[in-house]
Parts: structure tokens; sequence; C-alpha cells
């Protein structure tokens, strides 16, 4: 999925805490500020019209209700730093950083329009980023169903951030498709009606923008 226009960037400032297995580490330096392996990259937009990206920002609600469409996950790889990642465009890949960064949209004062995150607690974080590898190469799931066949943005993370017993970090919620009408948006409605499948309104799932308010497991902070 693209990334977008003019809001500000957020960092999430949050130490590493002492208890953790990711190794010591270069960082990607951007505006002043370090980004780590492990980290999550969200992209914001403002409503443009149409499409995919408003489909999903408009039966969304993002951290200060920010229009979140999209999530990669800062990796380093190959000896430098990328962003492992589902798109529509590419399935599950790995992008080098920059690139992430100069397709970025940004705001009048130069700033990439992406959230930063952390965790909070980066026990385990290095097995959720080797986790979240293994899916690379699988399509991008287009009709937001629940396996591991296909997989969209935040179900990458969501499937691969796990604790050291194995449970989830994040937990997946009833997927809802409605608008603030409370009905089926349009664009939900022709897309699983062109496929000949019900729209799964209420299935379990996850969505960019519910990641980015997880308090309990994120810190996204103004600088």
């Amino acid at each position: 999925m693209k990334r977008f226009p003019t809001l500000p960037l957020w960092f999430c400032l949050m130490g590493l805490v002492a208890s953790c297995d990711v190794p010591p580490q270069s960082a990607y330096v951007i505006n002043g500020l370090e980004i780590y392996h492990g980290d999550l990259l969200f992209s914001i937009e403002e409503p443009s019209g149409d499409g995919l990206s408003d489909a999903i920002a408009n039966v969304t609600e993002g951290i200060d209700g920010k229009q979140v469409v999209h999530v990669g996950i800062v990796c380093e790889q190959y000896g430098r730093m990328m962003v492992l990642e589902a798109t529509p465009s590419h399935g599950v890949w790995l992008t080098p950083i920059d690139n992430f960064f100069e397709e970025a949209e940004y705001d009048e004062d130069g700033n990439p329009c992406v959230l930063v995150g952390r965790l909070c607690d980066t026990l385990g974080l290095g097995a959720s980023v080797e986790r979240a590898k293994q899916y690379i190469g699988l399509p991008y799931d287009t009709l937001y169903i629940p396996d591991e066949r296909q997989i969209y943005c935040s179900e990458l993370v969501q499937l691969s951030y796990r604790r050291p017993d194995g449970t989830p970090i994040f937990k997946t919620r009833p997927m809802s498709f409605t608008d603030n009408s409370g009905n089926i948006a349009p664009y939900w409605k022709k897309l699983y009606a062109e496929r000949g499948i019900r729209v799964p309104e209420g299935a379990p799932g996850t969505n960019p923008g519910d990641l980015s308010r997880d308090s309990l497991v994120l810190r996204i902070l103004k600088p």
C-alpha cells in the first residue's frame, strides 16, 4: 500500500527495556531521531476521495483520529535497514528503509507522514521479526480474510509479534466494514460482491489504525 500526504511525523521515544533479546544495533536516523530493528512504521493520509486507502481509513480509527492506513516492520537485513511489509503490488517483501521514506509524502515542514512505534517491552522482539520474515513471498490478502496463505499489512504484524511464551502481543478484534452511517461502506460492498462472498463483518482481524492506538503495547509520541 502506498504512503501518503500531509500530516506531521510522530516518533516513539520509549527506550528499550534492560531485559531484551535484541542485540546492539545501528539506527536509521531521520530528522535527528533514531529508528531501530523491530520498530513499526505507520503510514498516514488525509482523505483524497476514493480507493483502497480511503476505504480502509473510512472504517478504522488511528491514533488521535489520524487516518492510519499501512504498517511495516523495521528489519536489519543484508547489513542495512529494511522495511518488511505486505503491499497489494508486492505481497510480503523487504524494501530498503530509504525507499520507504522516499515514497512517503511530506508535510509543509518537510516531515514524512509516518508514525514510528516502539514496543514498550522488547523481550522476544528479535524472534518476532524473524517470524515475520517467514512470510516473505506470500501474496497480499485483498479480501482481509484470516488465514496464513495470503497476508495483509497489519495481519503480518499481528501474526509475527509474540511474547516468549508464544502468546500474541497484538490481539485480533472483530473487523468492521461500516462507515459513519452505520452501513457497510460502498467500496467493501462492491469488492465482496464482485468476488461472490459476503462481507466478513465481525470476523477476527486487525488493522493498522487499531495497532497504532494500542497504548498497552506501543508508545507513539510527539518529539
